[in-house]
């Protein structure tokens, strides 16, 4: 009988041991779970196309603001030529008038460039002095350099719009994912607690199984309901017990 009572003693112990390991590798399992489904749901910048779509957003804008500034540039240079010639012209009201518009236009643009002033006064001195020929061909390449700079400008402005059209349909994808991620975490969060408030009040099917068999074969009623019980709803039932006295 003692013999029967010890190996019931240690078969309760081994379960006890089991009930514990199960309950921790279960915890463990759903962390692991939850912290997998964050990582899918929120994955890193690195694998995240928006990283591409902003290094294009900034190339894009540098090369607008590039063109753009060239050709800023390029008009203040003529403003400076015209302002010189303006000074040697005998005075009037035009002239005058010539002169005080000069620094409005210049505050508006931006620094000369420097081959830009060299072109502009090469362009001023030709028709100055008479050289018809050689003011056509320096005026009809200012015009076609001009006509370039448009066209890039152009360009540079496509790339902006369509970068932005990019931007625009990624934040309204990342506000979708966005929704997704919170309703993701909340229907996690909702299963959790539903399953430690399961876990608390609850017995298994498998576990009421055991404990009915171990009361069948003699074991203590309330050993074979300890050994069922999980370490946790053991600790909640000893502290309602101790505050039922």
């Amino acid at each position: 009988m003692d013999q029967s009572k010890t190996l019931r003693g240690r078969s309760s112990q081994l379960k006890m041991k089991n009930n514990q390991r199960g309950e921790v590798v279960t915890i463990v399992l759903i962390c692991c779970a939850l912290l997998g489904g964050l990582f899918l749901v929120k994955k890193p910048k690195v694998f995240d196309k928006r990283s591409k779509q902003a290094d294009s957003s900034v190339v894009a804008t540098a090369n607008l603001e590039n063109v753009t500034n060239e050709r800023g540039s390029q008009a203040a240079a003529s403003v400076v030529a015209i302002s010189k010639a303006n000074t040697l012209a005998p005075d009037s009201p035009t002239k005058d008038f010539i002169t005080k518009e000069i620094p409005v236009a210049l505050a508006n643009l931006p620094a000369p460039d420097a081959l830009a002033l060299i072109a502009a006064e090469s362009r001023r001195a030709a028709v100055m002095e008479g050289r018809a020929i050689e003011a056509e061909k320096l005026y009809a390449a200012a015009l076609q350099n001009a006509s370039t700079l448009q066209k890039e400008r152009d360009t540079a402005l496509a790339a902006r719009r369509a970068i932005d059209s990019q931007l625009v349909e990624a934040a309204a994808l990342q506000r979708g994912a966005e929704g997704e991620r919170n309703l993701f975490i909340i229907v996690a969060v909702l299963s959790v607690a539903l399953w430690l408030y399961c876990k608390i009040t609850h017995f298994s099917p498998s576990a009421i199984a055991s404990a009915i068999s171990d009361i069948r074969k003699g074991s203590d009623p309330v050993t074979s309901l300890d050994i069922a019980a999980s370490p946790l709803q053991q600790k909640i039932v000893d502290r309602i017990v101790k505050l039922s006295k």
